[in-house]
Protein backbone atom coordinates (compact mmCIF):
# COMPACT_ATOMS: atom_id res chain seq x y z
CA UNK A 1 0.00 0.00 0.00
CA UNK A 2 1.11 3.54 -0.61
CA UNK A 3 0.55 6.39 1.85
CA UNK A 4 -1.76 8.11 -0.61
CA UNK A 5 -4.01 5.05 -0.73
CA UNK A 6 -4.35 5.03 3.06
CA UNK A 7 -4.96 8.80 3.06
CA UNK A 8 -7.81 8.41 0.57
CA UNK A 9 -9.35 5.59 2.60
CA UNK A 10 -9.24 7.69 5.77
CA UNK A 11 -10.66 10.75 3.99
CA UNK A 12 -13.51 8.57 2.67
CA UNK A 13 -14.24 7.65 6.29
CA UNK A 14 -14.41 11.20 7.62
CA UNK A 15 -10.86 12.34 8.30
CA UNK A 16 -10.14 15.85 7.12
CA UNK A 17 -7.74 16.07 4.19
CA UNK A 18 -5.75 18.89 5.79
CA UNK A 19 -5.30 16.96 9.04
CA UNK A 20 -4.14 13.75 7.37
CA UNK A 21 -1.74 15.78 5.23
CA UNK A 22 -0.28 17.44 8.33
CA UNK A 23 0.01 14.07 10.10
CA UNK A 24 1.88 12.39 7.25
CA UNK A 25 4.13 15.42 6.82
CA UNK A 26 5.10 15.29 10.51
CA UNK A 27 5.73 11.55 10.35
CA UNK A 28 7.93 11.99 7.29
CA UNK A 29 9.91 14.65 9.15
CA UNK A 30 10.56 12.23 12.00
CA UNK A 31 11.56 9.49 9.50
CA UNK A 32 8.54 7.28 10.31
CA UNK A 33 7.32 7.32 6.72
CA UNK A 34 9.43 6.84 3.62
CA UNK A 35 10.10 9.69 1.26
CA UNK A 36 10.78 9.25 -2.40
CA UNK A 37 9.15 9.31 -5.76
CA UNK A 38 5.62 10.23 -6.66
CA UNK A 39 2.80 8.45 -8.43
CA UNK A 40 3.78 4.94 -9.52
CA UNK A 41 7.25 5.44 -8.04
CA UNK A 42 5.99 6.38 -4.57
CA UNK A 43 7.37 4.11 -1.85
CA UNK A 44 5.12 1.54 -0.27
CA UNK A 45 4.36 1.28 3.43
CA UNK A 46 3.83 -1.72 5.65
CA UNK A 47 1.69 -2.36 8.72
CA UNK A 48 4.02 -0.51 11.10
CA UNK A 49 3.96 2.69 9.03
CA UNK A 50 0.17 2.43 8.66
CA UNK A 51 -0.10 1.95 12.44
CA UNK A 52 2.04 5.07 12.95
CA UNK A 53 -0.33 7.08 10.77
CA UNK A 54 -3.40 5.77 12.59
CA UNK A 55 -1.97 6.40 16.07
CA UNK A 56 -0.66 9.85 15.14
CA UNK A 57 -4.01 10.72 13.63
CA UNK A 58 -6.21 9.31 16.38
CA UNK A 59 -4.09 10.59 19.24
CA UNK A 60 -3.91 14.22 18.18
CA UNK A 61 -6.46 16.96 17.84
CA UNK A 62 -4.21 18.82 15.39
CA UNK A 63 -2.11 17.25 12.67
CA UNK A 64 0.84 19.41 13.69
CA UNK A 65 1.16 17.55 17.01
CA UNK A 66 0.97 14.03 15.54
CA UNK A 67 4.69 13.37 16.01
CA UNK A 68 4.56 14.29 19.69
CA UNK A 69 1.43 12.21 20.31
CA UNK A 70 2.78 9.20 18.44
CA UNK A 71 5.90 9.21 20.64
CA UNK A 72 3.67 9.15 23.74
CA UNK A 73 1.21 6.50 22.52
CA UNK A 74 3.34 4.03 20.61
CA UNK A 75 5.11 2.60 23.62
CA UNK A 76 2.05 2.20 25.86
CA UNK A 77 1.73 -1.36 27.07
CA UNK A 78 -1.22 -3.30 28.30
CA UNK A 79 -1.46 -3.90 32.01
CA UNK A 80 -1.38 -7.67 31.87
CA UNK A 81 -1.17 -9.28 35.32
CA UNK A 82 1.53 -11.65 34.06
CA UNK A 83 3.81 -8.82 32.98
CA UNK A 84 3.98 -6.01 30.48
CA UNK A 85 2.18 -6.61 27.22
CA UNK A 86 3.22 -5.64 23.73
CA UNK A 87 3.64 -2.00 22.83
CA UNK A 88 0.54 -0.42 21.33
CA UNK A 89 2.17 0.20 17.96
CA UNK A 90 3.14 -3.48 17.74
CA UNK A 91 -0.40 -4.57 18.54
CA UNK A 92 -1.94 -2.25 15.94
CA UNK A 93 0.65 -3.22 13.31
CA UNK A 94 -0.01 -6.90 14.04
CA UNK A 95 -3.75 -6.40 13.61
CA UNK A 96 -3.18 -4.63 10.31
CA UNK A 97 -0.82 -7.35 9.13
CA UNK A 98 -2.99 -10.29 10.24
CA UNK A 99 -6.54 -9.07 10.89
CA UNK A 100 -8.74 -11.20 13.14
CA UNK A 101 -12.27 -9.84 12.58
CA UNK A 102 -13.82 -11.78 15.43
CA UNK A 103 -11.14 -10.83 17.96
CA UNK A 104 -11.35 -7.04 17.76
CA UNK A 105 -14.56 -5.06 17.65
CA UNK A 106 -13.17 -1.60 18.36
CA UNK A 107 -9.90 0.12 19.13
CA UNK A 108 -10.11 3.52 20.80
CA UNK A 109 -7.20 5.88 21.04
CA UNK A 110 -7.36 9.11 23.01
CA UNK A 111 -4.74 11.77 23.49
CA UNK A 112 -3.78 10.43 26.91
CA UNK A 113 -4.98 6.81 27.04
Amino acid sequence: MRVRQLERLLIDHGVGAAKIDAVTRRLRDMKRLPTGGRGPFAPTIGPREAASILLGLAGSTKGAEADYRLKKLESLRSGEPTGPGDALIEVVAGLLDHPHPSAVKELRVARTI
